[in-house]
């Protein structure tokens, strides 16, 4: 697996156990300061072009899967709720509140890879969405009069 990052660094990205499990797995090449610049095929894809400064290389593929948005589109919760240094949503203790989901903010849920400690993967992102339902009912509830 060739893993190609603008970058030159995955810290700022993708969590630190992860970066260490890519580093360390002999079956995968990380290319920092790279870009795919060009694919190639007839029928399906069979190579794509790595752009690295002035360099290019071509690399044999079958498949390609791209990652975008690691980083958090958070901003406009600023000053709403508390978020780590990177961005992404405190939840339960970290943002002193005991639901494992609540931000710091009554309401306001974080669920998914906003949230700051998830694993950043797509069942479970569904998995804290239907967690959560449930909460926003009842915290709808409490905001109802006579609630």
């Amino acid at each position: 697996m060739h893993l190609v990052v603008r970058s030159g660094s995955l810290a700022a990205s993708m969590s630190r156990y992860l970066t260490e499990r890519l580093e360390a797995d002999p079956r995968v090449t990380i290319h920092y300061h790279a870009e795919v610049s060009a694919l190639h095929g007839e029928t399906w894809l069979e190579e794509v072009t790595l752009k690295a400064g002035k360099s290019t290389r071509r690399i044999d593929t079958r498949a390609l899967f791209i990652m975008i948005g690691a980083a958090p589109n958070t901003g406009w919760l600023s000053g709403l709720v508390a978020c780590d240094a990177n961005g992404f949503v405190l939840p339960g203790a970290a943002a002193g509140v005991e639901d494992g989901y609540a931000s710091s903010a009554r309401g306001i849920f974080a669920v998914g890879d906003v949230r700051a400690g998830s694993v950043k993967r797509v069942a479970s992102a569904m998995g804290d969405g239907s967690v959560v339902v449930s909460r926003i009912w009842h915290s709808l509830d409490e905001t109802r009069p006579g609630g």
